[in-house]
């Protein structure tokens, strides 16, 4: 009678693995059914269209197709926020989507003065391929434009107040004064296309100088390049003719920028500043200043 038990609670216990060992396969077989049957958001509004037989290519634009709520969720839930209201700003004219069968993806282009959008979506890897140049820097994915270290700013109106009429950029670079001390010089381009210099440091020119000479020197090449400055108070600006070699070699950055100052009293002061990378002043000057 116990031999006949324990054979029935053996029989059990082994009917209780198999049937355990199962089922997961079962469910997994079930999930990967499910998986290969859901429809990618994107994939199925271009699919319903073409499903409709209404020409995909002769109907729908990429500025049409960034305003259907699906594909701008999907959007921002790719990229950003921000991107996709910067591609609906740069899409002021716009190519139908179009179809490659062999590659089995879509793809379409938008355009206006202020950029380029290009969109890519591949069927089978449900990948949102989507590159936007704004008045030709490429923007992130976050919708921001690498704009270095410049901070925008803004001159003061009568009454105190930024003047949002009146902008300007400006960024900070170290160095010496008489390679002995530490001195800072601010570059600053304002709105009105004048770039504005000066220096400051505990032992530093505290007055307006009588004369400005400044070098600098590109350290890819080994060109040395003189800058012809206009003094004006404790600043110096940069002549316009010379605005636009100024700013290619400061915007490209590896420089060695050499300044003597001159004072009244026959005294002079060397500053020397050494700037590394890249300070993408194109950039900033273009997103912060529209120019």
């Amino acid at each position: 009678m116990k031999k006949i038990l324990i054979i029935n609670i053996l029989t059990f216990l082994i009917l209780g693995i198999l049937s355990c060992s199962v089922n997961p396969k079962t469910k997994t077989s079930q999930s990967l059914e499910n998986e290969e049957t859901k429809v990618s958001p994107l994939n199925e509004i271009l699919k319903k269209t073409l499903e409709e037989k209404e020409p995909l290519a002769e109907e729908m634009t990429l500025y049409e197709l960034l305003r259907i709520p699906v594909f701008k969720e999907e959007v921002i839930k790719r990229y950003s926020t921000k991107f996709h209201a910067m591609a609906e700003e740069v899409t002021e004219r716009s190519t139908p989507v179009q179809y490659d069968s062999i590659d089995n993806y879509y793809h379409c282009d938008g355009l206006s003065e202020n950029g380029t959008v290009n969109v890519k979506y591949y069927v089978d890897t449900d990948e949102l391929d989507i590159s936007m140049l704004y008045h030709g820097l490429e923007v992130k994915h976050d919708g921001t434009i690498d704009c270095g270290h410049w901070v925008k700013g803004y001159y003061k109106n009568p009454f105190g107040e930024d003047d949002l009429n009146d902008p300007y950029i400006e960024q900070e670079f170290r160095g010496k004064v008489n390679d002995r001390f530490d001195c800072q010089l601010y570059i600053r381009f304002e709105a009105s296309d004048h770039f504005r210099l000066w220096v400051e440091g505990e032992y530093c020119c505290n007055h307006s100088p009588k004369k400005v000479e400044m070098l600098i020197r590109d350290e890819d090449d080994g060109e040395v390049y003189s800058i012809d400055t206009e003094i004006y108070k404790n600043s110096f600006f940069i002549n316009t003719y010379q605005n636009y070699l100024f700013s290619r070699l400061l915007n490209k950055g590896n420089l060695n920028i050499s300044i003597r100052y001159l004072t009244y009293l026959n005294d002079y002061y060397y500053y020397r500043f050494r700037i590394y990378n890249k300070t993408n002043f194109w950039a900033a000057k273009t997103v912060n200043l529209n120019i």
